[in-house]
């Protein structure tokens, strides 16, 4: 059992933990009834609320980074359906090399990352196609449902990765992406896509 400390339990009754340590302290007060009776005794009430992240802070298509979406330069229908390829172009960044590419996906329920897996795995922008006029190129499949969708690319900072994934992120792995995403250090564009 971790040690959690009577500030810590303070700080966490009042709302003022960092959110990852947040995260750590509710999950043991969740496992552990002697640290509820513990929080209860420092005259505070252990309302364990159920744990849900904070939702992404994206900003509505045309504001963020400038992207736009095309088609391959195939022949097929001119609408968009289902399973076709799509491509989101972004316009040439300074450090190519220095940013990760993050994508995420809006059905109308919140924002969901697509790829990567996991921060660590983030492809350097560099690594991605360039067209001639010198925009990055990040190729998609669409998916279902038909409809409206929103797809997002976020780039992290590849030099501000850590060399491991930290226990914490073990239990919202996306904390940081958010948190860059909320203060702006994460730069991040939307595109919209009709499905049919």
């Amino acid at each position: 059992m971790l040690d959690i400390s009577d500030e810590t339990l303070l700080l966490y009754a009042a709302d003022a933990l960092d959110p990852d340590v947040a995260v750590v302290v509710r999950s043991a007060l969740k496992r552990t009834p002697a640290l509820r009776d513990r929080l209860r005794q420092l005259g505070m009430q252990a309302a364990v609320p159920p744990q849900r992240p904070a939702a992404f802070r994206v900003p509505p298509p045309g504001l963020g980074l400038a992207m736009w979406v095309g088609r391959p330069r195939v022949m097929g229908p001119a609408c968009l359906r289902v399973g076709d390829r799509f491509q989101v172009r972004l316009d040439p960044r300074q450090h190519p090399d220095r940013e990760g590419v993050i994508i995420l996906r809006d059905l109308g329920e919140g924002w969901q990352v697509v790829t990567p897996a996991r921060v660590l795995d983030a492809v350097s922008l560099s690594r991605l196609p360039v067209e001639a006029d010198g925009c990055h190129r990040v190729d998609l499949v669409a998916r279902p449902p038909a409809g409206r969708q929103r797809w997002a690319v976020a780039l992290v900072p590849l030099n501000h990765l850590p060399a491991a994934t930290p226990p914490l992120a073990q239990v919202e792995p996306w904390s940081e992406l958010r948190r860059g995403m909320a203060d702006g250090t994460v730069p991040v564009g939307v595109v919209e896509i009709q499905l049919t």
